[in-house]
């Protein structure tokens, strides 16, 4: 089985290396990318994705309230938040708003790769 995952970060080099890292595993593959908020929705409101991997800081909002809406929407997503605020207020806000697991940027391509795997 294939894990499909839609990627929303406003970092262009962010977004693309989480790609190109998700790209060269077998089974995986990114189905979409956005760089803000209205983006992600559109492409959460789509369909097609076994996993949302989403920035907590974007320009035009807070990524948690796109995950809140994502997972409203679809209960079954996976929903992986990626931050570099490694503080308890937002692992407990990621959470609330029904984050599957929360992963540091600064954390290494592995764990990434496994939090998508476990989310989906």
């Amino acid at each position: 089985m294939t894990i499909r995952v839609v990627i929303v970060d406003d970092h262009n080099l962010v977004r693309e290396g989480i790609a190109r890292m998700i790209d060269s595993e077998p089974d995986l593959i990114v189905v979409g990318q956005a760089s803000s908020l209205a983006g992600g929705q559109t492409l959460v409101a789509e369909g097609g994705a076994d996993v949302l991997v989403v920035d907590v800081s974007m320009p035009d909002g807070s990524g948690l309230s796109l995950a809140r809406s994502a997972r409203s929407a679809d209960p079954g997503l996976g929903i992986v938040v990626l931050t570099m605020h490694s503080d308890d207020d937002t692992l407990l806000e990621a959470l609330d708003a029904g984050a599957s697991a929360l992963v540091l940027k600064s954390s290494s391509s592995d764990d990434v790769l496994e939090a998508i795997r476990r989310t989906a």
